[in-house]
């Protein structure tokens, strides 16, 4: 009782942050396990083919780290994906960086092949967001209901914040609406159709908390027959997130069905909630002008509305596959929640650890360096019988390796637009097999990485991927070292297309 009574006074502001601050750290200290984390894959799989490299990774978790923040993607890496072997040729943490970055750019599937092959891609998204839709489902609830709000915070935080006429206010609620494109969805054409887009689009109802941080998510429905008002009634379980010390303001869309809705969850939920659990606009009547304190009253829920409008309008700006200006292919209604529902669980790791202060570890950080993957178990030692082989066989690969870049040279220098050059350099190549005779090293750059100006030259330098050589191999080229420059022409007309 005694910290009820404190925040009753004004000058106790200090007090009151204090308190809020206690709460952050005893929600880290006993709800976010998953600081203490390692970056462990639980299930290691062998390619018989050598690994790709995911096109522009570097440029990829750059924009991951600046839209999704360190922490929440650690998180999803070590705690969610390190359960798994995703499948496809790449590095194992690059597989699970993609599908944050798909999130991000907002692009179909079909046009991910900038990045990464498409049918490796769908791979790995099927593998997550259908194979593995339950585990995914328990995994983001377990952490929403457990990590980021409780009612201590949300009336501690009322009490900071909000005008005197509305400090009772703890929670907001509005409808989000996305344009869709549906691909065998099991829903007729008209039922998507939204009078507010005047597309086809899914109404997905959301509650979020004073701090920004999203309480609740519900299901995403066709839009025509599942207005704010209907899914408030029917679709809305706050026995997931509700409190009786809660007051949920709402604009006047849900007025109508205020009464229907807190009947049924008194009689069917064991919940008790009446009207005084809700803030809403006052109606204007005919002929009758609103006096001052009823428009006082009224531009406080219109501020609490830009509030929750602001949100998402900043989740689409990180995650354009939500933002409602693109239109989002979809073939289950619940793979589009489920991917809406993650996208706000890692914003609400990001916004509670800003808000929390929290000194995020370092080891959050390895993922956005160069080539990181998950660490090997362990280093398996080599018998003796082993050793020889590697030993055997590295002579002979010595050997192919100049027989491969003499072939390369070759190719290079030849003209093959019809079938008569394309016999001549077949048979210059097996002339060179004859003779064992490996020309001059030239080697085949497969893609541009980044690039440098050297300080003490002023020349441009490339790091680059070579063909068919592990990226073990990958290094730093002069400007003046290439053979052919197209290579870098488009290099950096992609750069000026970013």
């Amino acid at each position: 009782m005694d910290e009820m009574e404190v925040i009753h006074h004004d000058n106790d502001k200090e007090k009151i942050e204090l308190m809020l601050q206690m709460e952050y750290e005893s929600i880290i200290n006993k709800k976010w396990y998953f600081l203490h984390n390692e970056y462990m894959l639980e299930k290691r799989g062998y390619h018989r083919t050598e690994l790709i490299e995911i096109n522009h990774i570097n440029k990829i978790k750059l924009e991951i780290e600046q839209k999704i923040g360190v922490l929440a993607t650690y998180v999803f890496i070590t705690d969610f994906c390190s359960k798994f072997k995703l499948p496809g040729p790449y590095k194992d943490i690059d597989k699970a960086l993609i599908v944050l970055y798909h999130m991000i750019c907002g692009l179909s599937i079909n046009k991910m092949i900038l990045y990464i092959n498409v049918t490796n891609y769908f791979k790995i998204y099927k593998y997550i967001f259908i194979k593995n839709f339950d585990k995914l489902d328990a995994w983001i609830t377990n952490i929403m209901d457990n990590c980021f709000s409780n009612i201590r915070i949300r009336i501690l935080t009322s009490y900071l914040k909000n005008p005197k006429m509305v400090k009772h206010v703890t929670l907001l609620l509005d409808g989000h609406h996305n344009k869709i494109i549906y691909e065998d969805i099991d829903v007729d054409r008209e039922e998507m159709y939204s009078w507010k887009l005047k597309k086809p689009g899914l109404n997905t109802q959301f509650i979020i908390d004073l701090n920004k941080i999203v309480v609740y998510v519900s299901e995403s429905l066709p839009c025509r027959d599942n207005n704010d008002d209907l899914m408030f009634i029917n679709n809305i379980d706050f026995n997931k997130f509700f409190s009786i010390y809660d007051n949920i303001c709402f604009d006047g869309l849900y007025e109508n069905t205020l009464l229907e809705t807190t009947l049924k969850y008194n009689q069917t939920n064991n919940i008790e909630m009446n009207i005084n659990n809700f803030t809403f606009p006052i109606k204007k009547e005919k002929n009758i002008d609103l006096d001052d304190s009823e428009e006082q009253l009224n531009k406080y829920c219109a501020g609490f509305r830009s509030t929750i409008e602001t949100y998402f309008a900043t989740l689409g700006s990180s995650f354009k596959r939500f933002s409602g200006q693109n239109n989002v292919r979809v073939t289950k209604l619940k793979t589009y929640n489920i991917q809406l529902r993650l996208v706000c669980l890692l914003s609400n790791i990001k916004q509670f650890s800003e808000i929390s202060k929290l000194n995020i570890p370092e080891k959050c950080y390895l993922w956005t360096k160069k080539s990181f993957d998950y660490p090997e178990k362990g280093i398996i030692p080599k018998t003796d019988k082993v050793k020889y082989r590697i030993n055997l066989a590295e002579s002979i690969k010595n050997k192919q390796m100049d027989l491969l870049n003499a072939m390369i040279y070759n190719i290079n220098n030849m003209n093959i637009n019809n079938n008569n050059n394309i016999l001549e350099c077949h048979n210059v190549l097996n002339e060179n097999v004859k003779k064992n005779t490996p020309q001059k090293n030239i080697y085949e750059v497969q893609y541009i990485i980044t690039h440098k100006v050297n300080d003490n030259t002023s020349e441009k330098e490339y790091f680059v991927k070579w063909k068919k050589y592990n990226k073990k191999y990958n290094s730093w080229v002069k400007e003046s070292d290439f053979y052919q420059k197209k290579i870098i022409e488009d290099y950096h007309a992609y750069l000026m297309d970013e």
